[in-house]
């Protein structure tokens, strides 16, 4: 019982930790150029950015929204999420459990969503035709890096398609274990 308590005590703590770090960490919105790609890092820079049917696609937030990007590798399944937001709330996020650096990997899947009305999104996935090189995935830093290409279909209509090119990302990673978070 008192094992129990204390277990549950630690999630509670862990959990708490996770939300400050959270709202500290990820809630501030700078103004960013979105005419350019950031730049190919692996200092955890937090930037991500990719071409999307050319345009340039890089999370951006206003008062309103707070994540815009986040990158979690849950040790357990050995996956990595990342996912990003822009400011017109378009989504982009993918999921891989190849974790090998410089080296083309495999996305598990990936997934595209744009807001038509307030409850209707326009969504495209993928997964045959995409990849992803990590060029550094770094757990005790809690870095990771890479690039990534995709190709997505839309769900409703399979003749439309989102082409991502020149993807980037350099990203402060949260490591999780089960529902441990370890900074």
């Amino acid at each position: 019982m008192k094992n129990q308590r204390q277990v549950l005590s630690l999630y509670t703590l862990t959990f708490t930790i996770f939300l400050l770090f959270v709202i500290l960490t990820l809630s501030s919105c700078g103004k960013e150029d979105i005419q350019v790609l950031p730049p190919e890092t692996q200092t955890g820079a937090n930037t991500f950015g990719c071409r999307l049917n050319g345009q340039v696609f890089v999370p951006t937030c206003e008062e309103s929204y707070t994540t815009t990007r986040v990158a979690i590798y849950t040790r357990n399944s050995k996956s990595l999420e990342i996912y990003a937001q822009n400011n017109v709330l378009e989504t982009l996020d993918f999921t891989i459990s190849d974790l090998s650096i410089n080296r083309t990997n495999k996305i598990d899947f990936a997934s595209f969503a744009s807001r038509i009305t307030n409850n209707e999104f326009d969504v495209y996935n993928g997964r045959s035709i995409s990849s992803i090189v990590l060029t550094k995935f770094d757990t005790i830093n809690h870095v990771v890096s890479g690039r990534f290409e995709a190709i997505l279909k839309s769900n409703t209509d399979s003749t439309k398609i989102k082409t991502i090119t020149q993807g980037r990302f350099d990203m402060h990673l949260i490591v999780t274990y089960s529902q441990i978070i370890l900074f």
